[in-house]
């Protein structure tokens, strides 16, 4: 297998990356499935904030009815038929990165949350349909200017996006256990740690944009503020960093530094990934005796978010992280410059 066949498998891998690449078509899920009879109901498919005071991880989408097998065949041979008649197409929207980028952004950041998020009853026939898929992936993966989807951490180009109140008298190391959320503060659903001494980086700026987190960013985040600070970071030199290019690498994380999940995400993470369990999640402490901080690429979070993953005898899922963000557990990088404020549309 040749290293674009590769990097494109990567993409077609889990159920937010088949989302994506088929969205590149312009093709919404509502009407993929209209077409079987299957009213998705929900918000129309536009981009647009979701409500701050909405449950997290809440989604329309369980309370629709699975599509039969005849139903899932269907929406698979019409996304084949889309992908022969607009491969052409998708290939030259892919020569401009910063609509590439923007459209990528909106799947990503309303798949759990918003009108993205009715992609989920078409999971099985996006698996259908991955021959075709990979297709769009092969096309993605051969386009320069996205190369740095499969690449490591970009240790000189970090940003962070945020709040910049109280920033900046942050600790440079935590002091106290660093333990996934409770239950109140994330409703059963991230799988990182919720502090506010730990600082998200991502790369910047990437075509117009600051940076990553400024056009892929999750549907919670974004629902909290209508503005946030960009700053360019200063990286400590030697640094060790823990990269997840690709699901294997997230299981083999949690796999190495496992701590049991007792809590009640087990219901919310086994309708989304029709996993029943037993969960484990990272034991945050235990990684940050070893790493400064854990890199997700964006194929990487494209390839393993929503996913039931195998580690050991249990499963894991990344849920509750965003692409190409590096969570900061030691050696805090220093805010150096506050380069705009981001308004979030």
């Amino acid at each position: 297998m040749t290293d674009l066949e590769d990097r494109a498998k990567l993409l077609t891998q889990g159920p937010l990356g088949r989302a994506v690449l088929v969205d590149l078509m312009g093709a919404r899920p509502d009407v993929l499935a209209r077409d079987v009879g299957l009213n998705l109901g929900g918000q129309p498919y536009s981009v647009q904030k979701p409500s701050s005071d909405r449950a997290i991880g809440a989604s329309s989408s369980k309370d629709i009815e699975a599509m039969n097998d005849e139903q899932n065949l269907h929406v698979a041979r019409s996304i084949n038929l889309l992908v022969e008649e607009q491969l052409p197409t998708v290939k030259e929207f892919l020569k401009n990165s910063s609509d590439v980028m923007r459209r990528v952004g909106e799947t990503i950041e309303h798949y759990a949350y918003g009108p993205a998020e009715l992609w989920q009853p078409l999971r099985e026939a996006l698996v259908l349909a991955e021959g075709s898929i990979s297709r769009i992936a092969e096309a993605v993966a051969a386009t320069s200017d996205l190369d740095w989807w499969w690449g490591k951490i970009s240790a000189q180009d970090q940003k962070w996006m945020g709040d910049p109140v109280g920033t900046l008298n942050l600790a440079s190391t935590p002091v106290k256990p660093i333990e996934p959320p409770s239950d109140e503060q994330r409703s059963w659903w991230w799988v990182s740690p919720v502090r506010s001494d730990l600082l998200r980086t991502t790369r910047g700026p990437v075509g117009p944009y600051p940076s990553v987190a400024s056009i892929c960013r999750s549907g919670y985040e974004s629902a909290q503020r209508d503005q946030l600070d960009t700053w360019a970071v200063q990286i400590p030199e030697s640094v060790k960093v823990y990269e997840v290019l690709c699901a294997e690498d997230w299981a083999s994380l949690v796999e190495r530094y496992p701590r049991q999940c007792v809590d009640g995400r087990n219901s919310e993470w086994t309708r989304w990934t029709g996993s029943e369990g037993p969960w484990l999640l990272p034991d945050w402490d235990s990684i940050a005796r070893d790493f400064d901080g854990v890199h997700v690429s964006l194929t990487g979070y494209l390839a393993s978010a929503f996913r039931a993953l195998p580690a050991g005898e249990a499963q894991t899922v990344l849920i509750g992280w965003n692409p190409d963000e590096t969570l900061w557990l030691r050696s805090r990088p220093v805010l150096s410059d506050r380069l705009e404020v981001h308004i979030l549309s």
